[in-house]
């Protein structure tokens, strides 16, 4: 359960991907499946993990004798997460060019991507072609361009 918290409360997940890194990790739900949405959302707003126990019935909330498993900062920040009142830290990914290139016909930003052991950058909207760009030819491609520029420069 700590795994959980902490992974969603690095802010760079959301509901779907910790049950997914849970379950590359071994973890289970009761059922011996993989964590869903509801179920994550359930168990990261539950106040059992910081030893207080509420009464359904009276919505009453007293300290429980059991042992914390959360840090108290760490269920605080996932609250926040959650409630939308703290701003993510990142990216799960930092590509190199990430929000740098622009596709051609719709001018949104071109997302990157990594495939195997590449990276791509292409554009995901329906209107357009299903082209992409590799980021290691992006890289090259740019280093020619930056020694002809200082080629002419020179001359």
């Amino acid at each position: 359960m700590r795994k959980a918290f902490e992974l969603y409360g690095t802010g760079r997940y959301n509901l779907r991907t910790p049950g997914e890194e849970l379950h590359r990790m071994g973890l289970r739900n009761r059922h011996g499946g993989r964590f869903t949405r509801t179920g994550l959302s359930k168990m990261l707003n539950h106040n059992f993990y910081i030893s207080i126990i509420r009464i359904q019935r009276t919505g009453e909330h007293y300290q429980g004798i059991h042992e914390t498993f959360i840090p108290k900062s760490l269920f605080d920040r996932v609250q926040g997460l959650l409630k939308g009142k703290v701003k993510s830290r990142g990216w799960m990914h930092t590509f190199l060019y990430r929000q740098t290139f622009r596709c051609a016909q719709c001018s949104k930003v071109l997302s990157g991507e990594r495939q195997k052991e590449f990276v791509y950058y292409r554009c995901h909207t329906t209107c357009c072609p299903r082209t992409s760009l590799r980021e290691d030819e992006i890289s090259v491609r740019i280093q020619q361009e930056r020694k002809s520029c200082l080629g002419r420069r020179r001359s």
